[in-house]
């Protein structure tokens, strides 16, 4: 008989300096790696500085995948540069965005899907 562990307590991933075409589609593979069902994976961005279009896009295929998968993601910290693309782009509108890890650890605000 095989045992399949539940753990669903919040994990948090360091994101690098910059996400862009150099590195984004392992920065989304990595965060994909922590999901488990009903997991809030969080992706702490307090070192992050740049972010671009294309490391955006990554992280809103992580987003919807996240939603479809019965997980989500939260996104903590993130800098008033990248906060300002993303305002640009729509994306602060899309993610869940924290203050701080702890609260993007404590939050259970499962997004919906808009048909």
């Amino acid at each position: 008989m095989k045992i399949v562990s539940r753990d669903t307590r919040p994990v948090v991933i360091a994101l690098p300096r910059e996400i862009d075409a150099n590195n984004a589609p392992e920065v989304a593979a990595q965060i994909r790696a922590a999901y488990r069902p009903d997991r809030i994976v969080v992706a702490d961005m307090a070192k992050v500085r740049f972010c671009d279009s294309l490391g955006t896009r990554e992280l809103l295929n992580v987003h919807y995948w996240a939603i479809a998968s019965r997980c989500e993601m939260h996104i903590a910290r993130p800098s008033a540069q990248v906060l300002r693309v993303w305002e640009l782009l729509g994306a602060d509108r899309i993610f869940a965005i924290y203050p701080s890890v702890k609260a993007a650890k404590g939050s259970a605000s499962r997004p919906q899907v808009l048909s």
